[in-house]
């Protein structure tokens, strides 16, 4: 009777295991996806007797055949016009699957670098849909001169993916540092970096002169519109402390986005960049209002600088309110300056998760960025494991429904990406994940790598 028992045993574990390994699933790349017009990508998948096929909306074509078998290589069409979306199909004699994204526009010299940024519910955020996390070069202030490309490299090793780079102000001749800007783009783009392009003020913060600003974004906005690690910042705090803007300042804003919509119609934009929120979320709201109709908001937002704390009240809390306030009426925010002294500031930001950019140079962050991981601050880098807070076990996992009970099994490893193994885990869709006090880990992705196996990115400092 044991003998019995046992063979039935083993054949429900062999049966389990052989259905698992024969699951039809896409392994190679994961929703949200941005692949370059003209790419060659790489799908690999598992499962029996797979075919491959697409779908790119607005070709006019229907579903496209890839190619059949564990690994294939397409082309990434370059005749969508939009909406640039594409599903990818895989099919196998155990079910199917399927992943989605966009196309974006490849890069003018054929490199492609990072996707092209998306909102989140409070900001912009990164095509792996991080938040912006950086520095800043200046070009308008220093002349034309250049920061090192091993600088612009090292910001990765601190955790940030992104650079504030001022390019020209009043004082620099029209196109004076276009080809620098460029190189700087591309050196962004080929070591995975965003890159922030802000028409500069130089001496003059506060102040705007409205026939350069505008001589500005129609070369640029044309010269950059393909790289699809870019976003433009129309002017550098044009107008002093008050976040009501004048009525030319608003007008300034919105013939500069008329000119780059013309020239760069995929661009994110940013608007408006004032010097603080002190007036809280009210007045952003209002002169998104006064823009009036034309904006598509989908591709663009407000940016302001983060030197609220130093007017004395409010409090960095206020902005934290207002930036929750700004989201809740549909206006994104990013913060693309504030100085060190500041450091208050970015437990707020953090946990609002809106992107934002450190007052420091990218020759000048790392001592400063040590200080705030010292500090107790924590977040999950694009690059590399630091300074990810880690986390040695992971109690237990829920679908959206209903939660699973604890089980003892489940236990992760202390790199930066979450090893959960449990019997439990649902074998599709996201679920939460909860540390051993049952806090949620918010922001947490899955991807499943196997029987009861699942991999975990925390998409935020884990307290």
């Amino acid at each position: 009777m044991r003998l019995n028992y046992a063979t039935f045993a083993l054949a429900v574990i062999l049966a389990m295991f052989v259905s698992a390994q024969a699951e039809t699933q896409i392994t190679s790349h994961a929703n949200g996806f941005i692949f370059a017009e003209g790419e060659r990508v790489t799908l690999t998948g598992q499962g029996n007797n797979l075919s491959w096929s697409y779908d790119a909306d607005s070709d006019g074509k229907g579903e496209v055949s890839i190619g059949t078998g564990a690994t294939v290589d397409f082309s990434v069409p370059t005749d969508v016009s939009g909406p640039k979306s594409i599903v990818i199909f895989l099919r196998g004699s155990e079910g199917s699957d399927e992943i989605s994204g966009n196309i974006g526009a490849a890069a003018s010299n054929g490199i492609t670098g990072r996707g092209r940024v998306r909102l989140s519910e409070t900001t912009i955020v990164s095509d792996w849909g991080t938040p912006l996390r950086g520095c800043f070069w200046s070009l308008d202030f220093n002349n034309g001169q250049m920061c090192s490309r091993d600088a612009i490299a090292n910001i990765k090793d601190l955790g940030l993916n992104a650079l504030h780079l001022w390019a020209e102000c009043y004082k620099n001749p029209t196109g004076s540092n276009i080809d620098e800007t460029e190189t700087i783009v591309q050196w962004c783009a080929e070591e995975g970096l965003y890159c922030v392009i802000c028409y500069g003020a130089c001496d003059m913060n506060t102040h705007y002169y409205y026939d350069k600003v505008t001589a500005f974004w129609k070369l640029y906005a044309g010269r950059l519109k393909n790289w699809t690690n870019v976003v433009f910042e129309i002017a550098n705090e044009p107008q002093y402390l008050s976040c009501a803007y004048a009525d030319s300042a608003i007008d300034m804003n919105r013939d500069c986005y008329n000119i780059i919509r013309e020239r760069a119609p995929d661009t994110h934009v940013l608007f408006f960049t004032y010097c603080n929120i002190y007036g809280g979320a009210e007045p952003p709201i209002r002169d998104v209002g006064r823009l009036g109709d034309g904006i598509d908001w989908s591709n663009a937002s407000v940016a302001f600088h983060g030197y609220l704390a130093q007017q004395g009240e409010p409090s960095p809390g206020t902005q934290r309110q207002a930036i929750y306030d700004c989201a809740a009426a549909g206006v994104r925010m990013t913060c693309t300056e504030f100085p060190r002294e500041l450091e208050e500031n970015i437990p707020v930001y953090e946990e609002t998760q809106i992107s934002y950019f450190h007052f420091l140079s990218v020759n000048n962050i790392s001592g400063f960025i040590h200080d705030v991981v010292n500090s107790g601050i924590r977040w999950h880098p694009d690059y590399g494991d630091w300074p990810l807070a880690q986390v040695d076990r992971v109690a237990y996992a829920s679908t959206p429904a209903a939660c699973v009970s604890p089980p003892k099994d489940v236990a992760s490893s202390n790199l930066p990406q979450l090893i959960i193994r449990s019997p439990r885990l649902p074998a599709r869709g996201s679920f939460a994940v909860y540390d051993l006090q049952g806090r949620l880990i918010r922001g947490s992705r899955l991807q499943r790598a196997g029987n009861g196996m699942a991999i975990v990115r925390p998409l935020h400092h884990i307290p």
